[in-house]
């Protein structure tokens, strides 16, 4: 869907920006927040419109099969304040801490934590033994630990929704290896959040499963043993 203006209250910075997105804030809406992503050179709005529905299907999925706390969202291609054509996706605003800088974690969280990557670890192996695109930011800072508002129960949030997908080989920058790399070191950090330090094992095994079956295909690809040797730490 495109509109010249689309939001009829002014957008609010917030100090969550990261390099390609800027988060804003809406009008008094204090439940959602505005991700604006500018338009690249030679963009088309074809490209963008099947971007936008091609990741909504395999969020869907990731969250339906996988049972992955994903964010809702909608979008819209639009004006920015300077006139600038943008791509503008709705999501629910998570109260909380991203992954990556949380200090703690509380115990109650071990067991949500360990299925996060439990569920990351089958992802990942379904699509590589399937050929199929993937989600091409696995790691901590795509996640956040909180609440929706109006809900007091906190959650492990998928929240980068602005992510590309892309087949083996397809994306020489995000290879699935190097994906895997970042998903057992998040593991690995994720555990020392915890307020109990522990070994989340299970979590551990199934990434080791894949590791394990992609070296037999891949014995030279040094994202592999990097990953491997993290686990075995």
């Amino acid at each position: 869907m495109t509109r010249e203006v689309p939001f009829k209250e002014s957008l609010t910075p917030t100090n969550c920006d990261s390099r390609m997105v800027e988060i804003r804030t809406l009008g008094e809406r204090t439940d959602i927040l505005i991700r604006e992503r500018a338009i690249e050179p030679g963009e088309s709005l074809e490209k963008i419109q099947n971007t936008i529905t091609e990741a909504k299907k395999f969020f869907k999925e990731m969250a339906e099969k996988y049972d992955i706390n994903i964010v809702s969202m909608d979008t819209v291609v639009g004006k920015n304040e300077k006139g600038e054509r943008a791509v503008f996706t709705i999501i629910d605003k998570i109260e909380g801490e991203s992954l990556s800088k949380i200090e703690v974690l509380p115990f109650v969280a071990r067991d949500e934590l360990e299925q996060l990557y439990v569920s990351l670890a089958h992802y990942y192996h379904d699509i590589w033994k399937q050929d199929k695109k993937y989600w091409a930011d696995g790691n901590n800072t795509q996640f956040m630990y909180g609440h929706k508002q109006n809900s007091d129960d906190n959650h492990f949030f998928l929240v980068d929704v602005d992510a590309r997908f892309y087949l083996e080989n397809e994306n020489e920058f995000f290879p699935i290896e190097w994906l895997l790399h970042n998903i057992c070191k998040g593991l690995v950090e994720a555990e020392g959040k915890l307020e109990e330090k522990i070994r989340l094992e299970k979590a551990r095994d199934s990434l080791l499963t894949v590791i394990n079956e992609m070296i037999e295909k891949k014995p030279d690809d040094k994202w592999l043993y990097k990953a491997r040797e993290i686990l075995g730490s």
